[in-house]
């Protein structure tokens, strides 16, 4: 006799509690993004990209008088950015903008500089002190994070707040994924029926309804691990009434940068400092907020991470396409869980900005021995 397909994802009540609990928006309503494109010949391409989303249908004026403001000013040419594009004398400019409903989804603007110096005009607003010289066949750029915080006193005291409560769900959170992983080093044979039900959002229809039932035991480890897991992602969500993410927030009291900060250059790097590798060409600044900074310390505590995991496959819209069977393969490592405390002062130092930022390259068609002229930093 053929079987039915089953009613929910997975065949519990633990496992639809679990998808309904961990199934949000994640994203930002405003996205910033900052490439320097630095030239074969010379000179620098600089793209500043806005993406803007209204997460959710709920009513909140709060977030709307936000969007409106940011779409106004965009188009109007009084944002930030369009000062400082204006400030540095660019001999090329563009833009580009997209609308839906009427509404600004997206906006970009790019500008060609002649001279790399004139980077020091247009950072000149900011928290940031660049320097670029270009000598014996390579070319170094480096940015000096001046420390000094975006965020309002209000919001800073109430960062100060997440960054407290914050701590102690990771924390309760470890603690909880401690005991599954506990468990499942008794009962490696279970960790398909365990797992299965925390990912189940990320597997195929097949994959769901073929997922075994988690016991008694293994229904009172997962739903321990149900508040707390809620608690650290809430930061991500947007609450009602408020206008910023409390991710968002961190970031305007910790992250000097402005916007994801990405460097480009015309041939392969040959040496990073504290910028993180994307690929041969490309560096990025890490994020400096509350999220980026639990990202950062990936594996110190708990390895592989079923939350991390779980919000990666949302950011990127791979829902039913996670292979269950190559997580639970995985190594599994569980530390012994830390307290509040511990976790804050591990956050706390993945919070503070590097004192340099810096790259170099080989200059395209440049020999090892040739002389460029340096240009001066700020």
């Amino acid at each position: 006799m053929r079987k039915s397909a089953r009613a929910f994802p997975v065949p519990t009540a633990l496992g639809l509690f679990l998808i309904c609990f961990l199934t949000g928006c994640y994203e930002q309503p405003v996205v910033e993004r900052l490439t320097l494109a630095f030239l074969p010949e010379g000179g620098v391409r600089v793209t500043v990209t806005h993406h803007i989303t209204r997460p959710s249908a709920t009513a909140n004026p709060a977030l709307d008088a936000r969007l409106e403001e940011t779409r106004q000013a965009l188009m109007e040419g009084w944002d930030d950015w369009s000062r400082a594009f204006a400030n540095a004398h660019p001999i090329v400019e563009q833009r580009f903008w997209e609308k839906r409903k009427g509404g600004l989804v997206r906006h970009e603007r790019s500008a060609v500089f002649e001279e790399v110096e004139q980077l020091r005009e247009f950072f000149s607003r900011t928290a940031l002190r660049i320097a670029y010289r270009a000598v014996d066949g390579t070319a170094e750029f480096s940015v000096v994070p001046a420390g000094i915080t975006r965020a309002s006193r209000e919001q800073r005291e109430r960062v100060e707040r997440d960054l407290k409560t914050w701590s102690r769900s990771v924390a309760d959170y470890l603690t909880a994924a401690a005991g599954l992983f506990a468990y499942l080093e008794e009962r490696p044979d279970r960790a398909r029926a365990c797992f299965g039900a925390l990912l189940a959002e990320h597997l195929s229809e097949e994959a769901r309804n073929a997922l075994p039932e988690p016991t008694p035991e293994e229904e009172t480890l997962l739903k321990g691990m149900q508040e707390p897991m809620g608690e650290v992602l809430q930061i991500l969500h947007l609450e009602s009434g408020e206008a910023f993410t409390r991710n968002e927030l961190s970031h305007l009291a910790f992250n000097p940068f402005p916007a994801e900060f990405t460097i480009e250059a015309p041939s392969a790097i040959v040496e990073v400092e504290e910028f993180e590798r994307t690929e041969e060409r490309s560096v990025r600044v890490p994020g400096l907020g509350l999220w980026e900074a639990y990202t950062a310390v990936r594996g110190r505590w708990l390895e592989p991470d079923p939350l991390q995991t779980h919000l990666e496959a949302t950011l990127r819209g791979e829902n039913a396409s996670l292979d269950l069977a190559a997580f639970c393969a995985l190594p599994r490592r569980s530390a012994e869980p830390p307290d509040a405390v511990e976790v804050r002062r591990v956050l706390e130092t993945a919070l503070t900005p590097a004192d340099i930022y810096r790259v170099v390259w080989r200059v395209p068609g440049s020999e090892p021995g040739s002389q460029k002229p340096e240009a001066g930093g700020q």
